[in-house]
């Protein structure tokens, strides 16, 4: 991953790749079947790259604020290569493209499974989507606290 987005191996992904290896041995069973995990604050789509290479998410709901949300979607990019990233990402900003991005398969055909990108201001459509399991990479003290409360209230429903 690091490789394809001329980065180098550092601590964060070191920690994340840790995580990912935590979260496939200790909920073995809920990430068995197709499960959609979000993820919440990645930078860099670290989080998201990991578990569609590990083949740990068939989807995943990646949250961010939108300048940040940018940098992840550009690394994406760069992970997954431009045909497969116009393939198999969706950026929804209302009801009706979140809708559109749920009922299309949650893999593009070639075995890469899709990611919907969401701006942390559109974080009520979170509510809409069918999550498994939520991850928060650290982000939550950039948002305001009334925007934290609200997404937090939603992962935990």
């Amino acid at each position: 991953m690091t490789l394809k987005q001329s980065r180098i191996y550092d601590l964060d992904v070191l920690r994340q790749a840790i995580t990912v290896s935590f979260l496939k041995e200790t909920l073995a069973d809920e990430l068995s079947s197709p499960a959609t995990v979000c993820v919440i604050g990645d930078g860099f789509a670290s989080m998201t790259s990991l578990l569609l290479a590990s083949r740990t998410a068939q989807r995943v709901i990646l949250v961010n604020l939108t300048k940040t949300l940018l940098v992840d979607l550009w690394y994406l990019k760069l992970f997954l290569g431009e045909e497969t990233f116009e393939s198999s990402v969706d950026l929804v900003q209302d009801e009706d493209g979140l809708c559109k991005a749920l009922e299309k398969p949650v893999s593009d055909g070639n075995g890469v499974n899709r990611v919907i990108a969401i701006q942390a201001e559109h974080h009520k459509l979170m509510s809409e989507c069918p999550i498994d399991l939520v991850i928060n990479i650290a982000s939550m003290q950039e948002m305001d606290p009334l925007l934290r409360i609200n997404t937090l209230k939603i992962c935990v429903r």
